[in-house]
């Protein structure tokens, strides 16, 4: 089961008035569905809680179809027709030789070690608030495991 919550704000996330809308797998139980909102809303609690203060608003929750192939470099996520991602590797750019990368957050928020990627497609189209796309720019995938919540 999976759910994506793109978000969009004026300006730095702390300062608030952002938006979010909430995508959950069509195929998510209603107890998952309901899990997944509490999540996003901030219901949940820590870590994702802190996100929940920084929206205006949450649109949603849409129960969409969710592909998605998670296979580092060649990873691809389709949200329905309203989230596309797809990674390609950094490359360095003299050899034009793959150049795998990985960054540490000593206080990472859910992750400490994400790898880096390229965008190759990332694009959001959740609404007329929240549309952007930004390919070729850096992307992160890391596997999280989270337990707790109310």
């Amino acid at each position: 089961m999976a759910t994506k919550a793109p978000a969009k704000w004026p300006g730095a996330i702390h300062e608030g008035n952002g938006v979010a809308a909430l995508f959950v797998d069509e195929r998510a139980s209603g107890p998952q569905r309901e899990a997944m909102s509490k999540l996003v809303t901030g219901q949940a609690g820590p870590p994702l809680a802190i996100f929940a203060f920084t929206w205006s608003h949450v649109l949603g929750p849409q129960f969409v179809k969710f592909d998605a192939k998670l296979a580092g470099k060649d990873t691809e996520i389709r949200v329905g027709d309203q989230i596309r991602i797809a990674f390609l590797p950094i490359r360095n750019p003299v050899s034009k030789a793959g150049a795998p990368s990985k960054v540490v957050l000593a206080q990472g928020l859910l992750t400490n070690e994400p790898d880096q990627y390229t965008l190759k497609e990332f694009w959001v189209q959740a609404g007329p608030e929240i549309q952007y796309a930004h390919p070729g720019r850096c992307g992160e995938l890391a596997k999280i495991r989270w337990q707790g919540g109310a």
